[in-house]
């Protein structure tokens, strides 16, 4: 994977949206990378619209997203907010997601960062409609952000002291090649180091195909490798709260169009980490 230069964010001005552009701002600034903010006015009453109005919306729009940037910028980030350059699109259209999947290919975007909304009950495995779109049809790896329960503490970890570390929690399925490569990928991109972690046997099979996977990608990446007894959506927690990654990419069959698996499903709704859903057939 070549450098991170381009991360799209869309924004829709609410909680996670927010999130997941504090977090695309301390990715920028690590891959010293171009932020582009892109904003969905979604067609809903009158499609029809005179040219005019639209073009009046889309600026007014445009004014706002990058009233709210500077705002965040200069409001206690880890780092010169001056370090990061930005681009700003507004688009009137009727659906989002096909909309952002688009300007993501037309601007070469290496990444996607975008808020989602804790689930609960029926709907926990769902990632969102937008989400699961893009997951599926951009043209790059999306990370997924879910505000977190106390911002202060999230702000206190103090970001610009951290190693640079993508987390990549494999289960030795065959859909851990494809999380390995992109977390690979990502770590090379963002100039940090792979951290593989395998929970559940710790015998010498499953120490052999960690190895296996580790020494696939070694020759681009600094790699270390853990294996923890126990529960993996409690040991990935741990390995979160022991490391804050810059991003955690965990693997999901292709198949699978909406619902994630048990343990992938827990650390996508939960964590307030930034999650990358690796699909099979996209390495």
């Amino acid at each position: 994977m070549r450098s991170i230069r381009h991360i799209l964010v869309p924004r829709d001005f609410s909680p996670p949206s927010e999130a997941a552009l504090a977090v695309a701002l301390r990715l920028a600034a690590r891959a010293d990378a171009t932020l582009h903010l892109v904003h969905v006015d979604v067609l809903s009453e009158d499609p029809y619209g005179s040219p005019d109005d639209a073009a009046g919306l889309a600026a007014r729009l445009r004014e706002r997203l990058k009233g709210i940037v500077d705002h965040d910028r200069g409001d206690g980030t880890p780092f010169d907010p001056g370090s990061v350059r930005m681009e700003h699109a507004v688009f009137h259209e009727v659906a989002a997601g096909p909309t952002i999947a688009r300007h993501a290919a037309e601007i070469g975007a290496d990444l996607v960062v975008m808020g989602r909304h804790a689930r609960r009950g029926v709907g926990r495995a769902v990632l969102g409609s937008i989400a699961e779109h893009l997951t599926r049809e951009a043209p790059c790896p999306v990370a997924t952000v879910v505000p977190a329960r106390d911002t202060a503490d999230d702000e206190s970890r103090a970001y610009d002291d951290l190693p640079g570390v993508v987390l990549c929690a494999v289960d030795l399925s065959d859909a851990s090649e494809a999380a390995v490569d992109l977390a690979a990928g990502l770590a090379e991109g963002l100039d940090a180091r792979l951290d593989l972690l395998h929970a559940g046997s710790a015998d010498s099979d499953a120490r052999e195909r960690v190895d296996a996977l580790a020494a696939r990608v070694a020759d681009s990446v600094e790699v270390r490798s853990d294996i923890r007894n126990g529960s993996p959506t409690e040991a990935i927690a741990q390995a979160i709260a022991e490391t804050p990654p810059d991003l955690v990419v965990v693997g999901r069959r292709a198949g699978m169009a909406r619902l994630l698996g048990s343990v992938s499903e827990r650390i996508v709704q939960t964590a307030a980490t930034p999650i990358v859903v690796a699909l099979e057939d996209r390495a």
